[in-house]
């Protein structure tokens, strides 16, 4: 005779909590782990005909006590640690690629997706301004997509995945059309920015804010590579245009932008939908949590990443809006090729840097469950000795790849000029850009050096401490770079970058030294 549905079903849940926890301690770590695993209270009462989780949890834990142990898994050999370097370094660079192949192409070719160094004044300042707008108004909601929907993911509940991302995808372009909207009428009233200035900064900042958005769905699904030949196949499109259509410029690269956005919805939703079809046969009627608690979950990483990208463009704002050591510009804000030059040239620094920190958090992942379930309860302090060594020999790592990545940038691109290969290098070394990007590069370190940290904190579900290290030092660079834009010459704006990167790595380091010397409670509360 069969066991009923319901003890059937709490028997293999029972199982797959001993395959996890061999033996639990208690109701407590039993409750836990079935909120991790994405049990809530509506789920113990329909599917298993509980109270709640916490009633879930107690007869989990009767049936555990009453199975056989199981076998211990085999433990998975590790490839060989610069084997794993490599590719994870190689995964993180995936990441950093469309930047990357827009600088590539703008060597090459002069252009890229948005960019042209044969712009004139008027047309890159009202292009540089919708790109950037593009940056601030989305990045926010990005992260919410990637953050949120990874959440789901790991919890292997793709229906959610799907409804989360459509939901994020739909306000944050609701969000960029209202903003964009409210500029308009902005510059309708004041007339900051002539009429073809602004259709030109409205005209990119749409596209490329629907573009961040297409992309956050194939970052949270982990689709580096699509979205890397997805930029590549959009830059080969604008030279199609232009050399064999002979499309003008900016006709060109909004066909361009056109088609990644294109590709990269169909990609990103024919993904999600594969996924929740799949799943629809067993959790059909999986519900969103209230939206209140979706916000709340959301609202750390929302307001991170407009502080991130307030943070990484507010150098460019401030330089391109002072008149000292340039002349009187004509509008509120007015472009400079020199300084734009010399912040991309460091961009590719960014580039080579950020690699690193995917080795380093998949690395600490790897080793931070297996090594708590096996510490002993008097033997956390080893516990936290061990991962705080952990920390600071990938910090030594994250340190001399730095010095590689910014002395490389700098002889590489020499070495660059010197094969004549590329035919735009030379507007890379005017005295104002190498300034640029010697300032620049050293302030990506520090900010690289304060992701570093980040990662380590996002990990450990401490957000709060990542924005009280962001804010001040986004307030840093802004008073800084204003105040030296002023008074010495618009292109000090880059120290502020600067002088706020060291101040957002001092005290995320801060933060992070502090959480790993209690490291056993922070993961214990984390999860």
């Amino acid at each position: 005779m069969s066991a009923p549905p319901q003890e059937e079903q709490l028997r293999l849940l029972a199982e797959d909590v001993l395959s996890e926890l061999e033996r639990p301690k208690d109701l407590w770590e039993v409750a836990a782990y079935l909120e991790v695993s994405g049990i809530r209270d509506l789920d113990a009462r329909q599917e298993y005909r509980c109270a709640d989780v916490f009633d879930l949890a107690g007869r989990i834990l009767s049936l555990t006590r009453q199975i056989p142990p199981v076998e211990p898994r085999k433990v998975r050999r590790q490839a060989p640690l610069l084997w794993r370097f490599i590719k994870s370094y190689a995964r993180g660079l995936l990441f950093s690629m469309p930047m990357a192949s827009q600088m590539f192409a703008m060597l090459l070719f002069g252009y890229s997706l948005w960019a042209w160094v044969d712009f004139s004044l008027r047309e890159a300042t009202a292009i540089g301004l919708g790109t950037v707008m593009s940056f601030l108004v989305t990045g926010g909601f990005a992260q919410a997509i990637a953050r949120r929907g990874l959440f789901y993911l790991h919890q292997k509940e793709d229906i959610l995945t799907k409804k989360v991302s459509y939901r994020f995808f739909l306000v944050g372009l609701i969000a960029a059309v209202a903003l964009g909207l409210f500029f308009f009428l902005v510059n309708v009233v004041f007339e900051m920015l002539s009429p073809d200035m602004a259709f030109y900064a409205q005209l990119y900042y749409f596209m490329l804010s629907l573009l961040w958005l297409s992309f956050s769905i194939l970052y949270m699904l982990r689709q580096q590579l699509l979205f890397t030949l997805i930029t590549a196949a959009a830059i080969i499109i604008v030279h199609v245009a232009i050399l064999i259509m002979n499309w003008p410029m900016i006709a060109a690269q909004s066909l361009g932008l056109g088609a990644a956005i294109a590709l990269s919805l169909i990609a990103g939703w024919l993904i999600l939908h594969l996924r929740a079809k799949r799943a629809e046969a067993e959790f059909a009627n999986t519900q969103m949590p209230r939206t209140s608690m979706v916000v709340y979950a959301v609202a750390p990483y929302f307001f991170y990443g407009t502080l991130y990208f307030a943070f990484l463009f507010a150098d460019r704002l401030i330089a391109w809006s002072s008149d000292t050591g340039r002349g009187l510009i004509p509008y509120f804000i007015w472009f400079d090729s020199r300084y734009e030059l010399g912040m991309d040239w460091a961009l590719l620094c960014f580039v080579l840097i950020v690699g690193v920190l995917e080795f380093t958090i998949e690395e600490f992942s790897e080793r931070v469950v297996p090594s708590e379930q096996a510490a002993r309860a008097d033997g956390f302090a080893a516990f936290n000795q061990r991962f705080t060594r952990f920390y600071y020999s990938h910090l030594v790592l994250f340190l001399v790849v730095s010095s590689v990545s910014v002395f490389g940038a700098f002889f590489g691109m020499i070495y660059l000029r010197d094969t004549g290969v590329f035919p735009f290098i030379e507007s890379f070394f005017d005295p104002v850009t190498e300034w640029v990007f010697w300032w620049a590069a050293t302030g990506y370190v520090f900010l690289v050096w304060g992701l570093f940290n980040s990662i380590f904190l996002f990990a450990l579900s401490r957000p709060a401490f990542v924005l009280r290290s962001l804010t001040p030092a986004l307030v840093l660079n802004v008073v800084v770079g204003f105040v030296l834009s002023r008074t010495v010459s618009y292109d000090w704006a880059v120290i502020g970058l600067t002088v706020g990167s060291l101040a957002f790595m001092l005290t995320s380091g801060y933060y992070t030294r502090r959480t790993f010397k209690k490291l056993d409670y922070f993961y214990y509360s984390a999860y």
